[in-house]
């Protein structure tokens, strides 16, 4: 009885042995997931650097179970790898976007200095809560200096490019801004209103001219196409050659064999477009010219010593001729005339006539803002109206006596235009000026005489290049100022000057001309002395 008894316990402890559960590895709690033997990484994909970090896929995150504390959690930077530097999350304010005009709204009106001019003052009237929008183009590093004087608190100022940068907010407040610009485009200038009663406004707009490098410039002998500049270098200098080239024309830049490495050039257009930076590091060059203007060409020294390079320019011929513009004359007597066309898209009519200095030539197209413009320049170059000007009129006081070229162009659709050209005559004829001579062994003359109000006496006089020119007018009646010039339209000194006297050197042997302009409501009278040093 004993033996059976232990036995029976004997079978009892194994048969609780094989119904016991084996244990489990860190068993997690209810509800809570455990960890997977992989590493960490598995939990949250990593996100591709070529995805823009400005909001993660909620997909990529991890389950909503997943908030829980896990028994083993992974450090928290390897959940999401770091952004680059190089993609900052900066997106961009929807402000900044140029808003297209709204339904009914006035396009900006397009603000164009005279010819030689930096400052223009508009003058205006504002309804309440009213806004003018006005633009104007600005080359990469010129100064914009903007003002309503004497109207704080009753208008404000905004400016920003057509890339959308704000400059100056109309929430500023502000009634004058100066700042250099960063690049070369349309800037928009608004005067906002900021009374309910209508206010009088003068904006007064100043761009100073920037530098310009003194440069060599390339002319290509008669007929020829090509040109070849030579020079030496030292360690990081440079030489400066400008051209002229034409729309669609090719410019070939070809140094000479085994300078690659040791020469830098630069290409780049007078309003600023560079279409080679120095960093391409090329002593070669090739491309087409998107406008026509001067462009200029930078040698520079990327080498460690003194080197000398030759440089061959070329411009070759466009494979077809431009078309010959048709010449405006005005009917015996007249004043103006109508000339009428049409323009398919992505075309341009040219016309030309001669123009008097000091003429003023006024072109209007009418009802066609915005659908055709102008462009408009002398056969010496000197530009009048820019396309960049998107304007279908222009009135200005021409410089110099010469023809004048004048463009019709249209974008993208077909213009039926009418267009109206006039020359006022000249207030009263230009008189023939006096020759000024010396006296044998002298370096001086004197000349006097009488004006009445605002008129003019004018001189000439011969004089070599590198010589000195003094002239010095003084009255016992009334004020003058000088205007000198010489034969080829080079201005020695301006009326803006607002000077008596001049003294400087002759850059060529030519006539100069000196015209003494009387100041003021009344008559003058004056003495004028003019000396040239000898060499």
């Amino acid at each position: 009885m004993k033996s059976r008894t232990i036995a029976i316990l004997v079978l009892v402890v194994l048969l609780t042995a094989c119904a016991r559960p084996k244990p489990q590895a860190a068993t997690a709690p209810a509800g809570v997931p455990s960890v997977p033997p992989a590493a960490t990484s598995t939990a949250m994909p990593a996100v591709p650097t070529a995805s823009p970090v400005a909001a993660i896929p909620t997909s990529t995150a991890a389950p909503a179970t997943a908030t829980s504390v896990p028994a083993a959690p992974a450090p928290t930077a390897t959940a999401v790898p770091a952004v680059p530097t190089a993609s900052p999350v900066v997106p961009a304010p929807t402000s900044t976007t140029m808003p297209a005009a709204a339904p009914g709204a006035s396009p900006p009106r397009p603000i164009v200095f005279p010819a030689g001019a930096t400052n223009m003052t508009i003058q205006d009237k504002l309804a309440p809560g009213d806004t003018h929008h006005y633009v104007l183009r600005i080359l990469a590093g010129q100064t914009l200096v903007v003002e309503l004087p004497g109207l704080l608190g009753w208008a404000a100022l905004a400016v920003r490019g057509a890339d959308g940068t704000v400059l100056l907010s109309d929430r500023v407040g502000a009634v004058s801004w100066s700042g250099e610009v960063p690049r070369t485009q349309d800037y928009l200038v608004d005067v906002k209103s900021l009374t309910a009663a209508p206010t009088s406004y003068m904006l007064d707009v100043t761009i100073p001219p920037i530098y310009m490098p003194q440069a060599t410039v390339v002319q290509f002998p008669p007929g020829g196409t090509s040109a070849t500049v030579q020079g030496t270098l030292v360690p990081g200098a440079v030489d400066h050659y400008v051209l002229r080239v034409l729309a669609g024309q090719t410019l070939v830049l070809a140094s000479a064999p085994g300078l690659q490495g040791m020469l830098a050039l630069t290409v780049a257009g007078a309003d600023g477009f560079v279409l080679l930076p120095e960093s391409a590091a090329q002593a070669s060059w090739r491309g087409q010219v998107p406008t026509t203007q001067d462009y200029y060409v930078d040698v520079r020294s990327i080498a460690g010593a003194t080197f000398g390079y030759a440089l061959q320019i070329s411009v070759p011929a466009l494979a077809t001729p431009q078309p010959q513009p048709r010449r405006i004359s005005f009917p015996a007597g007249g004043t103006s005339a109508t000339v009428s066309g049409t323009l398919a898209p992505f075309s341009t009519d040219s016309y030309v006539l001669t123009v008097l200095a000091g003429q003023t030539l006024n072109v209007d197209v009418p009802g066609l803002q915005g659908k055709v413009l102008l462009v408009i320049w002398g056969a010496d170059g000197s530009v009048l109206l820019t396309d960049h000007a998107i304007a279908s009129s222009f009135s200005g006081v021409v410089p110099s006596t010469q023809d004048y070229f004048i463009d019709v162009r249209t974008s993208t659709t077909p213009v039926a235009y009418t267009m109206h050209v006039s020359v006022p005559p000249l207030s009263a004829p230009e008189p023939l000026p006096e020759r000024i001579t010396f006296q044998a062994g002298a370096i001086s003359a004197t000349v006097r005489g009488t004006l009445a109000a605002n008129a003019s006496a004018r001189y000439i006089l011969k004089a070599q290049a590198g010589q000195t020119l003094n002239a010095e007018a003084s009255t016992t009646l009334g004020q003058v100022i000088l205007i000198i010039w010489g034969a080829d339209g080079t201005v020695l000194l301006t009326d803006h000057a607002g000077s008596h006297s001049f003294g400087g050197p002759l850059p060529i042997t030519q006539d100069y001309y000196i015209a003494v302009r009387a100041v003021g409501a009344g008559p003058a009278r004056y003495s004028l002395l003019v000396t040239i040093p000898p060499r």
